[in-house]
């Protein structure tokens, strides 16, 4: 299964292959708000209609889509520039442990055409695998709290 693998932009015909990879990473952790078909559906949508709110990218054999992540883009008063939300990161698990994730955060960090002052990513708080992975890779925890308030009617 030693392949090489490269990092592109989702087409159209990767969607399907998306919403079954973004299910099993929703079905992996416990998270507040469930996932399904139509919310993947329409963040493809947006994000392919609106690319300047971010990107959905994968990775990929010659052959075959392996992982993929979403890529948020905003703007940050306090860090004075554009910030890159890493919103899913997830790589199927056959193919873990091979440097994939660590290698697409480092083609991100360096594609020279995005005017990026950070990165930034969630992690849920009892993943400490993650955490401990992430950490390595750079990324320290910042010493603002999120809150979120869903609208129900959106």
């Amino acid at each position: 299964m030693e392949q090489d693998i490269h990092f592109r932009a989702a087409h159209t015909q990767d969607h399907a292959a998306i919403r079954a990879m973004t299910l099993a990473f929703y079905q992996e952790e416990t998270y507040d708000a469930p996932m399904t078909e139509a919310k993947i559906t329409r963040t493809l949508q947006e994000l392919t209609e609106h690319p300047d709110k971010g990107q959905v990218w994968v990775f990929a054999t010659a052959d075959t889509v392996v992982g993929y992540a979403i890529i948020i883009h905003y703007w940050s008063n306090e860090y004075g520039g554009n910030i890159a939300v890493i919103d899913e990161i997830y790589t199927l698990p056959a193919w873990r442990g091979r440097g994939i994730a660590r290698d697409f955060i480092e083609f991100l960090a360096a594609l020279p055409a995005l005017d990026w002052v950070g990165m930034m990513l969630e992690v849920v708080p009892t993943h400490h695998r993650a955490m401990n992975y992430y950490q390595r890779l750079g990324f320290e925890p910042d010493s603002n709290r999120h809150f979120f308030r869903l609208l129900q009617n959106r």
